[in-house]
């Protein structure tokens, strides 16, 4: 007999699934997807025009790359983030290489899975991670040799999947690769997590067929109560990571943007000191010691202040 998580996870990965297909309405369009297509935008948004001075290396020649596992729960804000980070490091010095979800690449290639069982969800899982592993290893060996400073940010982490599973499950995936849970979390510098907006900011959480804050369209399958669950369980699997930083829905979306930055940027430091102290300068003369916005921060603002654009978020 299946056991509840399994069938919960099939669920999961069937709504998933058919909500994607059934929520496009460029279907020719979509076809030519993001990896049968080079986007010039895409491959040069991560890149610094003055990148900055390497403070930590593995050899000479190769830079320490800072990386970090971007998670959380449903709508919490992780694709704004990722845009805001990307527009903020790199103009501190930072090349900045965002990483996209293994899950949504397996699925948007036309893998579904339809009430699946215990074997075949394993069997996904493994492959997952397999996936993820390998784009990890691959991102931040290229990264390394290039000699510039370089985060990388993972669209969720290895640890993610665990959220999804039981612990027996979990613990056949990481057989299967011959690796522990200590080997998985020690792989990232940081663990950034951005809590759902069904906590906390409940009024902003939308679920269905929805528009991102890109104007993507995108599927949400969670109502408010199970992006909590999942948004908690996706905590506890961080919990043990020594830089799990968690943050939540006080304050404006635009102030847990600058948050989720500002941890990023306090990470790298600790490779990237020189780098980190200059970006630190200039952050302040262009925002001073009150946190008055800047250009960046007015325009995120007006972005998001209409409960339109916030409740969209991520």
């Amino acid at each position: 007999m299946r056991s509840v998580g399994a069938r919960l996870a099939g669920a999961c990965f069937a709504s998933y699934a058919v909500g994607h297909a059934s929520s496009s309405e460029e279907g020719k369009t979509r076809y030519k997807n993001a990896l049968h297509n080079i986007d010039p935008y895409l491959a040069a948004r991560g890149t610094s025009d003055k990148p900055g001075v390497v403070g930590k290396r593995h050899k000479p020649g190769q830079t320490h790359v800072v990386r970090i596992a971007l998670t959380g729960g449903p709508c919490a804000g992780k694709s704004s983030s990722l845009e805001q980070l990307n527009k903020v490091a790199t103009a501190e010095g930072f090349d900045v290489v965002t990483a996209p979800e293994s899950a949504t690449l397996m699925f948007n290639s036309g893998l579904l899975f339809d009430d699946a069982n215990d074997t075949g969800l394993l069997t996904f899982q493994a492959a997952l991670m397999a996936l993820q592993l390998q784009m990890e290893r691959s991102l931040t060996a290229v990264a390394a040799s290039t000699g510039r400073p370089t985060i990388i940010v993972f669209d969720r982490g290895l640890m993610d999947a665990k959220g999804y599973m039981e612990e027996d499950m979990w613990n056949a995936v990481l057989d299967a690769h011959n690796i522990s849970e200590h080997y998985v979390l020690r792989r990232y510098d940081g663990v950034i997590h951005l809590v759902t907006a069904a906590n906390g900011a409940s009024e902003f959480y939308k679920f269905g067929i929805v528009h991102d804050d890109s104007g993507k369209v995108v599927y949400r399958n969670e109502t408010p109560e199970q992006a909590v669950d999942l948004d908690n369980k996706m905590q506890a699997a961080w919990a043990p990571h020594t830089r799990h930083v968690v943050i939540d829905n006080q304050g404006s979306f635009v102030d847990k943007l600058r948050r989720a930055t500002d941890a990023v940027l306090d990470i790298a430091h600790e490779s990237h000191p020189q780098e980190w102290t200059r970006a630190h300068k200039k952050n302040k003369q262009r925002c001073g010691d009150n946190r008055a916005d800047s250009s960046w921060w007015v325009y995120l603002a007006g972005r998001f202040s209409s409960s339109s654009s916030s409740s969209s978020a991520g």
